[in-house]
């Protein structure tokens, strides 16, 4: 304390016009850091800004891969029930349509009842 009190006037207080030529070389350098942070930081928005329409341009080529391997999945898997469908059904419409268009007497049916009528009738069995 003592020494600050012995020293020279000249070193506690500051001129004006030093103070004012500080000052202003502060604000200077203060003006000039914020806009290297804001040039700075403009770079790397449009960085994040490219990167980020970058992976989203990705993201829609393998959503649109994805929605694609999707269809193809679903068209197989529909394909091979109806295969499966098919191999059940089929068979089942065979019989039906046989038993559709199957004659309602058969040929065995019409030699029994020939060989029944000429039995009968020549066994006395009518009166003519």
């Amino acid at each position: 304390m003592a020494e600050m009190t012995a020293g020279n006037q000249n070193d506690i207080y500051v001129r004006k016009d030093v103070f004012d030529a500080r000052m202003d070389r502060m604000e200077m350098l203060l003006e000039k850091t914020t806009l290297e942070i804001k040039s700075y930081v403009d770079k790397a928005v449009g960085e994040l800004r490219a990167e980020i329409i970058h992976n989203r341009n990705d993201i829609q080529v393998l959503t649109a891969r994805v929605d694609s391997l999707e269809n193809v999945f679903y068209w197989g898997l529909g394909g091979f029930a109806v295969i499966i469908a098919s191999a059940i059904i089929i068979p089942k419409m065979l019989g039906f349509l046989e038993k559709l268009f199957q004659p309602s007497i058969t040929i065995e049916e019409i030699q029994r009842l020939i060989d029944t009528a000429i039995t009968t009738r020549f066994s006395g069995g009518e009166s003519k």
